[in-house]
């Protein structure tokens, strides 16, 4: 008994250890940027309205950290940026650009690049996004991504309203659970698995399906996840990134690799409705972005998109995202609205997308995805904005789940 509880105590003090370890390599070794916009006019007082903003934003991305320590580890990324990775990725991302274009990227865009990017930590790809090479002094103008979540937060603190429920919103299991109850067509979830203890091997859960996804009850972004099924020879499958797992060692280690990460649920790999399959040569899921907000005292469509899985051109074991707008009112698929914004290759591949969709009158079962949404945000008042993900198949649409650190930029 003694020996047993001493084991569970060990096993769970190393977890928690291991999860801080991996925090903070996240903050130091992984991170390029920032929590924001970053520079020496932060420290001049009387600075104007808007680099008080982004001040306000830097701050509040550190607010569950312990301030010294979250400070130290800001310092370190700034330094390493400004020194070491941001003129790396300047000049190399700039190359990249006068190879493709070379009229549209003389030298002094270089020196525009170079100033954005080191003096404000804004990276390279985000410059050209904005439009900022043409008007750089419009910079403070935008939220970056890599302060889109200290802008959430901000703005659900404004509504003055404190949601009991804001953490089912991240765990995907309570929310599965919480919105069935609303009548809200969820993505079931077959297995729960607990990874306090040592996980059980993969092989040996004995499901009830053969092809199915993997993924953590509260990550975001995909992280680990992945799909398997079965084949005569054992389970083979695909990381959400794209890298094919061929063996079933391979999914085995995979799946030991996400159950470090948190607990696991496990779901139906689900096939997309026939109107849309034709938007990819991937056998990939196709997902539906809906992201809802509180406009008053009302909950409106902020925005909706349709993210569509393609092959990378570069590595053939890597997905990409085609990501196109859909008009919230009539349920069509439109055009890439600021197509200067991307590359000449993704251009391309954007309108490759956008004429397969030309067929496509309408997104199926776009008014129950509406009205599911906001009835799904009505649970979470202190929340301002949430992105739900939707996978529309053939017996019709499922939620998959609700994020509040989704991005501001499309591509």
């Amino acid at each position: 008994m003694f020996s047993g509880n001493w084991k569970r105590a060990k096993h769970v003090t190393k977890r928690i250890t291991q999860k801080f370890l991996h925090r903070l390599q996240n903050e130091v070794l992984k991170r390029r940027l920032p929590h924001g916009l970053l520079g020496p006019l932060y420290l001049w007082p009387g600075c104007n309205h808007k680099i008080r903003a982004h001040r306000t934003l830097w701050w509040k991305a550190g607010e569950h950290w312990p301030r010294s320590i979250w400070l130290a580890l800001q310092l370190v990324v700034y330094f390493r940026w400004i020194f070491l990775v941001g003129p790396l990725a300047c000049i190399t991302t700039w190359k990249r650009w006068r190879a493709e274009d070379r009229e549209n990227y003389p030298i002094f865009t270089l020196l525009i690049l170079m100033r954005l990017a080191l003096f404000w930590c804004i990276p390279p790809h985000q410059v050209r996004q904005f439009g900022l090479l043409k008007h750089p002094r419009s910079f403070l103008n935008y939220v970056y991504s890599h302060e889109i979540s200290a802008y959430h937060a901000l703005r659900s603190d404004r509504l003055g309203q404190a949601s009991s429920k804001s953490k089912i919103l991240q765990d995907k299991l309570y929310l599965t659970k919480e919105l069935s109850k609303k009548a809200i067509p969820m993505a079931p979830i077959i297995r729960h698995v607990e990874c306090a203890l040592p996980p059980p091997s993969f092989i040996k859960l004995d499901l009830e399906l053969t092809d199915v996804f993997c993924k953590t009850r509260s990550g975001k972004r995909g992280l680990g996840a992945f799909a398997a099924w079965k084949t005569q020879d054992g389970w083979i499958g695909k990381t959400f990134k794209g890298t094919p797992l061929n063996t079933t060692t391979e999914v085995e280690a995979a799946w030991k690799s996400l159950c470090r990460r948190d607990d696991v649920i496990i779901q139906k790999n689900f096939k997309n409705h026939p109107t849309l399959s034709s938007l990819s040569d991937l056998d990939e899921a196709i997902t539906i972005r809906f992201i809802t907000y509180w406009n008053n005292q009302q909950i409106a469509c902020l925005l909706s998109s349709l993210e569509i899985p393609i092959k990378s051109e570069e590595d053939a074991n890597r997905i990409n995202y085609g990501i196109l707008p859909i008009d919230p009112q009539s349920s069509r698929i439109q055009p890439w609205p600021v197509p200067e914004t991307l590359s000449s290759r993704r251009q391309v591949l954007i309108e490759k997308i956008y004429d397969r969709a030309a067929h496509i009158l309408k997104i199926p079962h776009w008014h129950q995805i509406i009205e599911s949404s906001y009835r799904a945000h009505t649970m979470f008042p202190g929340i301002w904005a949430i992105a739900w993900d939707w996978v529309i198949t053939s017996d019709g649409p499922m939620l998959l789940e609700g994020n509040t650190g989704w991005a501001g930029t499309l591509a």
